[in-house]
């Protein structure tokens, strides 16, 4: 981990097909992320996940390049954090899928902490958390893509 991002990456026992609809679909979302997903699936389109905490996390779709890359900016919902203040102060998640034999290696990289609206101190502790936060996120979506019960 960088100050300013954070990196995670899993081989999944599943197709690169399977994985990308478990990471882009908003039925799929829903089992491994968050609680609702809303995700308009093109560069410039809108996203929203609800959690249970009942803050959203807001986006805009980066980049979509089936099935090997997604990547969207968004204010993600932390307890506590001033949802007003963090406008305009985004950081960027990317997906990124390759085929590995049978199954797929997923890589999510979250980057821009630096440059949001708290001090060194703050923004460091959000990207340690965001850093577990994916670890557990991605064992969630590893499971679901080998259990087969994906629907794509």
């Amino acid at each position: 981990m960088s100050s300013d991002s954070i990196e995670r990456e899993v081989t999944i026992d599943a197709p690169v097909e399977t994985v990308w609809a478990i990471v882009t679909e908003p039925q799929n979302i829903t089992r491994w992320f968050a609680n609702e997903a809303e995700v308009d699936l093109r560069p410039g389109g809108e996203l929203v996940f609800r959690f249970d905490s009942g803050i959203d996390g807001k986006g805009v779709v980066e980049k979509v390049e089936p099935p090997h890359l997604f990547a969207f900016r968004w204010i993600s919902p932390e307890p506590g954090r001033d949802m007003v203040a963090a406008q305009g102060h985004y950081t960027t998640v990317e997906f990124s899928l390759s085929a590995a034999g049978e199954g797929t290696v997923l890589r999510v990289v979250e980057s821009g902490f630096a440059a949001l609206e708290g001090t060194a101190e703050e923004n460091a502790a959000l990207a340690q958390r965001h850093e577990g936060g994916w670890g557990m996120f991605m064992e969630k979506l590893a499971e679901l893509a080998a259990s087969a019960d994906v629907s794509a």
